[in-house]
C-alpha cells in the first residue's frame, strides 16, 4: 500500500493510497467494486462478464487494485490487471479501470509499473476505449495497434 498526498484545485490536499486487494479479504471488497466494474464491463469490447472477472481474481489469475481517500472506508476506483506471456515477454495488462475522479488516482500508475518489473514484466498494455489514448498519453504509454471488431448473425435461410 502506497499514500500520496494529492492537491486538488482550490480544496485541501487529499491523501490518497493505492493497494492490491488480498484474495482473503475479496468477497468483501467485491460488494464495493462490482458495480464500478460493471460501468466499465458494459463499455468493454471483449466479452469479459463480471463472473468471469471474479473467478479469474479468485483464482489468483488476474488483480484487483483499489483506491481510497486515507481514514475512509469507501473506495474511489478500481483497477483489474492480469500478467500475459507472448512471445517471450511477461506482459501486465490493466484489463478495467473503474471509478470517480480519476485526477485522484491515474497518478499511481508508476507504483503499478514499479511493482510489475519486480513481478518480472517487460511492458504494461491497457485494452480500453479509444478515451484512454488521451487520458494515458501523458504517463508515455503510445498506441500500438487498433482493434476493429464485427459481430457475426447467422443468416437466415427462408424456405
Amino acid at each position: 500500500m502506497e499514500t500520496v498526498a494529492i492537491p486538488t484545485s482550490g480544496q485541501p490536499t487529499k491523501e490518497m493510497e493505492l493497494g492490491l486487494v488480498p484474495i482473503q479479504v475479496l468477497e468483501n471488497a467485491w460488494h464495493q467494486a462490482a458495480p464500478l466494474l460493471q460501468k466499465a464491463l458494459a463499455r468493454a469490447a471483449d466479452g469479459l462478464t463480471l463472473e468471469d472477472v471474479y473467478a479469474h481474481l479468485c483464482l489468483g489469475e488476474m488483480q484487483l487494485w483499489a483506491t481510497w481517500e486515507k481514514g475512509k472506508v469507501d473506495c474511489l476506483a478500481y483497477m483489474v490487471t492480469q500478467f500475459l506471456k507472448d512471445h517471450g515477454q511477461y506482459t501486465l495488462l490493466i484489463r478495467l479501470f473503474a471509478g470517480l475522479n480519476r485526477e485522484l488516482w491515474l497518478h499511481f500508475l508508476p507504483l503499478v509499473e514499479d511493482w510489475a518489473l519486480m513481478e518480472g514484466a517487460t511492458k504494461i498494455e491497457v485494452w480500453g476505449r479509444a478515451g484512454w489514448e488521451r487520458v494515458l498519453a501523458p504517463h508515455n504509454f503510445k498506441k500500438k495497434l487498433v482493434v476493429l471488431s464485427k459481430e457475426l448473425r447467422p443468416k437466415r435461410m427462408d424456405s
